[in-house]
């Protein structure tokens, strides 16, 4: 998954371990560290950005950026699609053998596969607030006029 020129520098790297998460996982997923260069995100070993790459057929389709002060932002024009999609086509998840996480946040979706959830996906914009949506409530497309819930189908 990974770009050969893409790497998690010493910034990316320390910002993972001191969240107790897996280096390892964070490599596989393809993230990488990159500086802001007149309003885009170029990869920077050096750079003190993360990049959480969103994957489809192993294809980017959408990068998410985290600086620090838990500054997020979004690469404009991305895929609404889930960070680790891609997993969601392996078989023991097809067959129901499995179970598959769904988590608010890519460091949540990290978290979990760190500790054993290999199954871990997450939602690319977080949770919405309870204004646009009560818990439990079914979503219909056709009301979905904000496109928040766009990636579930």
């Amino acid at each position: 998954m990974t770009a050969s020129a893409h790497i998690l520098g010493p910034i990316g790297m320390n910002a993972i371990e001191k969240r107790g998460l897996d280096p390892e996982v964070c490599v596989r997923l393809g993230l990488y560290t990159g500086r802001a260069d007149n309003g885009e995100v170029v990869p920077d070993p050096r750079g003190n950005v993360i990049v959480f790459p969103y994957f489809e057929n192993g294809a980017v389709v959408a990068e998410k950026y985290r600086a620090a002060g838990k500054k997020f932002w979004q690469k404009a024009g991305g895929r609404k699609t889930f960070f680790n999609a891609d997993i969601l086509d392996d078989p023991s998840l097809q067959d129901g053998s499995a179970a598959l996480t769904i988590t608010e946040g890519e460091l949540d979706c990290i978290a979990a596969m760190s500790c054993g959830f290999p199954f871990s996906v997450s939602v690319p914009d977080g949770a919405p607030p309870a204004s646009e949506h009560k818990a439990g409530d079914p979503i219909d497309p056709a009301a979905d006029e904000t496109g928040k819930f766009s990636y579930l189908w």
